[in-house]
């Protein structure tokens, strides 16, 4: 199916400790305009707002992800004296 409909918990703010609800639960009907292997285009809304969800990689490919960003990070910047 083209479209769906996604449920949005109550939205809360954070102070340390303390928790704040900030509105109602909510939900939105999605349509589908686009949608690859990475990525998923949607519209919903009374406005049409534009949805883009990307796809989460599987533990395996998050563990190799972080690697990847860990040697970037870890390099010595470039023109560092």
């Amino acid at each position: 199916a083209d479209t769906v409909r996604a449920d949005f918990a109550p939205p809360r703010v954070r102070f340390g400790p303390l928790a704040l609800r900030v509105g109602p639960p909510s939900s939105v009907r999605l349509d589908t305009t686009y949608v690859d292997d990475r990525i998923r285009i949607s519209r919903g809304g009374r406005s049409g707002t534009a949805f883009v969800f990307e796809h989460l990689p599987g533990p395996a490919e998050a563990a190799e992800a972080r690697a990847q960003w860990r040697r970037v990070v870890d390099k010595r910047p470039l023109g560092a004296g």
